[in-house]
């Protein structure tokens, strides 16, 4: 039985106690009808035959599903009512029929989710017939249709039977509460190893996906190490640019796969100013006439977003070391990385000779890092905005969209 099952049981417990309840009902018209029978009144028989009819017309009813669990049982509580009221009319108050209507409260305490409004009208409707019954029938001559002893016979007999039926009914209450906790033990024991092995799946798969970023890691630090060895072995000045360029490049996007096997949560976010931290340290070291600084709030990026933006910020700083800084005796490039609201700006700044006037990014024929850096802004959907302040300034404005 699956979880589904399990808690369509648990929603229809009520129905599953009214249907014993529903036979017992039958039992009982059986037991008064004989002693219709016994007392000679054909014409009384419709009572308790009319009262198992709809018995068993509920029931099947029930059974199949087409009939609500409480309109079931509002419609036994009245068939009983019309039953007891007509009983003790014939055969007298003191005959103890009513003592059928003190069972209803045990199977309507089955159900436990029922509203205040109900619960209000249904004992007062219990409690206001039996009184009603007492004041107009306990001081009035019955139809005679049996003897003293045998009125006190069927006192006795009645008051057995719904003692009887009582405890059927607390012990089939006990029963099906042994077997809803039951039920509920094992709904919480088959969630809790669910989640176990959820849990188990997810660290299994974070533990895959950081394996996944360190080889592509890896390979991306093989790649920037033969075009290293490519640019050894040439004499070319441009092509050893264009593929220190490259590897730049390569360099990038490996830091950030390193990382994301770094990161503890195994998932697909980069804490991007610790990238920026190893990113100067790295640049620094190459670059060691260059002052570079750092000043970055704390920013958790998705791969998507921290992919790009760190490409172009290798682009930036990259035409900042090549084009920016001729004749200039202390070089500096600043990043600072600050929060607006939903959106981040990143600066890259330079105290170089400055951007050309009129400058332009989108001009064709600036060269692939211009294309790249307008390529690459695109994709986050960034805006790039160019500046001369004392040198070159750079602001990316860009919202962490992917982790929305």
């Amino acid at each position: 039985m699956d979880l589904e099952q399990h808690l369509t049981t648990l929603r229809d417990r009520f129905k599953l106690a009214l249907l014993p309840s529903v036979v017992l009902g039958v039992i009982t018209n059986v037991y008064v009808g004989a002693i219709i029978i016994y007392a000679g009144i054909p014409l009384l028989l419709l009572s308790p035959l009319v009262g198992t009819l709809i018995f068993i017309a509920v029931y099947f009813a029930l059974k199949r599903s087409m009939m609500p669990s409480k309109l079931v049982f509002f419609i036994g509580v009245i068939t009983i009512m019309i039953e007891v009221c007509i009983h003790s009319i014939a055969f007298g108050w003191n005959t103890g029929f009513y003592f059928y209507l003190f069972l209803l409260p045990l199977v309507f305490l089955l159900e436990s989710n029922w509203k205040i409004w109900t619960i209000i009208f249904f004992n007062v409707s219990i409690f206001g017939t039996i009184f009603a019954l007492n004041f107009f029938l306990s001081d009035s001559p019955n139809l005679e249709l049996l003897s003293q002893n045998d009125l006190g016979f069927l006192a006795y007999s009645n008051g057995f039977v719904t003692c009887l039926i009582a405890v059927s009914v607390i012990i089939y209450g006990s029963r099906t509460s042994y077997k809803r906790d039951q039920l509920l033990f094992k709904i919480i024991s088959d969630l809790e190893t669910s989640n176990n092995q959820i849990a188990q799946q997810h660290d299994h798969q974070k533990i895959l996906l950081k394996e996944i970023h360190h080889r592509v890691k890896n390979n991306l630090q093989i790649i920037s190490s033969l075009l290293s060895l490519q640019t050894r072995m040439l004499d070319d000045d441009h092509v050893i640019g264009v593929l220190n360029e490259s590897r730049n490049r390569v360099e990038a996007i490996a830091l950030i796969h390193k990382k994301l096997y770094q990161d503890e949560q195994g998932g697909n976010s980069v804490d991007f100013n610790s990238y920026l931290e190893d990113f100067i340290v790295k640049e620094k070291m190459l670059n060691p006439k260059i002052n570079f600084i750092l000043n970055a709030e704390a920013l958790i990026l998705h791969l998507d977003i921290a992919v790009p933006l760190g490409l172009i910020v290798s682009e930036l700083i990259t035409n900042s070391v090549k084009h920016a800084f001729k004749d200039v005796e202390e070089p500096q490039v600043s990043l600072e990385l600050i929060q607006l609201g939903d959106k981040f700006e990143l600066w890259v700044r330079d105290n170089g000779v400055g951007l050309p006037n009129g400058f332009d990014i989108n001009t064709e024929g600036l060269g692939l890092g211009a294309d790249i850096i307008v390529a690459l802004s695109e994709q986050i959907d960034s805006e790039l905005q160019y500046y001369n302040i004392n040198g070159a300034s750079c602001k990316i404005v860009f919202q962490n969209k992917a982790l929305e």
